[in-house]
């Protein structure tokens, strides 16, 4: 598979990286690899979200949550209601890692953080009940669109901050965020 995607890479605007269960394909030994070819393929754009070994990867913009950031870094707790806390602990893992991270922190909005800013935007007031099952994934996909179409990092965070509040309001379900759903949610928050 990792000499496939060295074939692919060249042709690639983006690329994400996404562990869905423990004990992946992408182990220590396969995340160096695959290192090597983000290091080889600099045109690309990564994005990872990769729950148990992203410690492992450099070279792309992690994704994390709070309780995924705080495993990382060997914190107890790290409150996603306190951004100064988040991004203290997201700048202490993005210069461990020497890449961006991207930290989601639910009704509390979305945290970029590189070696020379941090942005933020923040929730979505959304009212009623919630299925949050699936939003991790939406902010990554529409993150990676959304800069692989060379927008600002405010862009992207601004609209993978949409897109999760669709995806959020649909109930027991793979949510998913349609242009017009993340327009109608702009339109209504404006």
């Amino acid at each position: 598979m990792l000499s496939d995607l060295d074939s692919e890479l060249p042709a690639l605007n983006v690329l994400i990286i996404n562990q869905q269960f423990p004990n992946p394909l992408l182990n220590k030994a396969r995340t160096k690899q695959l290192n090597q070819l983000i290091e080889k393929h600099q045109n690309c754009l990564y994005v990872a979200d990769m729950r148990d070994v992203g410690q492992w990867i450099s070279g792309a913009t992690l994704k994390v949550n709070t309780n995924e950031l705080a495993n990382m870094l060997g914190v107890k707790v790290i409150d996603a209601a306190i951004a100064e806390e988040c991004i203290t602990h997201g700048k202490a893992l993005q210069k461990t890692m020497e890449s961006s991270v991207l930290i989601t922190r639910g009704e509390h909005g979305i945290l970029y953080i590189d070696s020379e800013k941090t942005e933020a935007v923040d929730a979505v007031l959304l009212s009623g009940e919630l299925d949050t099952v699936g939003a991790g994934d939406t902010v990554v996909a529409a993150f990676a669109s959304t800069m692989g179409a060379n927008a600002t990092v405010n862009q992207a965070l601004t609209i993978a901050n949409l897109a999760a509040a669709v995806t959020v309001q649909k109930l027991q379900q793979t949510g998913t965020a349609s242009l017009e759903e993340i327009l109608q949610v702009y339109e209504y928050n404006s």
